[in-house]
């Protein structure tokens, strides 16, 4: 991807000095920091800018990172990254870890990403659990896993990202930020766990798959068209999509629709109705049935509430 024109091109910063705070403040993006406990610490950085900015940060950090982007997304340029250039993109997380490495993004427009950093020796007894290439890539000093998403990771990172917020933010216990940093760690290695076993070909075809799924969530794709442009046959991705994601392709869809649907009725201002005939429901009273199936109440609660 050519770099662009429009964006300014800063010398390069200090991670450390990124992550202590050297950009909070300027009227367009905002980063709040959270210690949790030693060697553990959050972060929520957002912003609204209205032109491209490229920045240019050096990894002296010696963390894992573990990054959700809630809102945008960037383009980046990774110094060890096989052809060198990726996206991130809204609703996803990546795993990274770079000592000594360096990093250039391009942002534009409203943004908001929370971030876990953990160093190596509090991260050694979580990995005991990690698939082995992530241990060998851990072991070689450079790691870059994108594209991991599932519906309670973006609940959890969604609910640290509203903890922190600043001074209008509910206060937390620190056990709570706690828990929930753990949380977010575990969700991102949960997703790394089942597709040990799968071959990476297919497991590429599963990821583009799911994106496929969950493109639109009130007009789901059939088995056989998702098979087709995937490249898998049916059985292949019925049964990929119950190794790799822990459900089936429509029980993945619905758990993603319900939880889209709930962050709606929360967030937003729209009927109960609406949003059922947003997420592609003919009848709200269906609707219904299927969020208190999902959740325990009834999507006019949530709504109140």
């Amino acid at each position: 991807m050519r770099r662009s024109s429009n964006a300014s091109s800063p010398s390069c910063l200090p991670a450390s000095d990124f992550f202590g705070g050297a950009v909070t403040g300027n009227g367009e993006q905002n980063l709040v920091r959270q210690p949790v406990y030693e060697g553990v610490c959050l972060f929520s950085w957002s912003g609204n800018l209205a032109q491209p900015v490229e920045k240019s940060v050096f990894d002296d950090s010696g963390c894992i990172h573990f990054s959700y982007w809630l809102e945008g997304g960037a383009r980046c340029w990774l110094e060890g990254l096989k052809g060198g250039e990726t996206e991130v993109r809204e609703g996803t997380g990546c795993i990274g870890y770079g000592p000594g490495r360096r990093l250039r993004f391009v942002q534009e427009g409203n943004f908001a990403n929370l971030m876990l950093l953990v160093t190596p020796e509090v991260f050694a007894p979580w990995a005991e659990r990690a698939d082995s290439a992530l241990q060998r890539e851990l072991g070689s000093d450079f790691v870059f896993c994108n594209g991991h998403r599932s519906a309670d990771l973006r609940a959890t990172a969604h609910a640290l990202f509203a903890a922190l917020r600043g001074p209008d933010a509910a206060p937390r216990h620190p056990l709570w930020m706690q828990a929930k940093g753990m949380e977010l760690a575990a969700l991102f290695l949960e997703g790394r766990e089942a597709p040990a076993a799968i071959p990476a070909g297919e497991r590429r075809r599963l990821l583009l798959a799911r994106d496929r799924l969950l493109a639109d969530l009130g007009n789901p794709p059939t088995i056989a068209q998702l098979a087709r442009e995937c490249g898998l046959n049916a059985l292949k991705l019925k049964q990929g999509f119950k190794q790799m994601f822990g459900t089936g392709v429509y029980g993945l869809f619905q758990r993603e629709r319900m939880h889209e649907a709930r962050h709606r009725l929360r967030e937003g201002s729209a009927t109960v109705a609406a949003v059922a005939a947003e997420l592609g429901y003919t009848n709200a009273s269906h609707f219904a049935v299927a969020f208190r199936k999902q959740f325990g109440v009834a999507p006019g609660e949530v709504r109140r509430g």
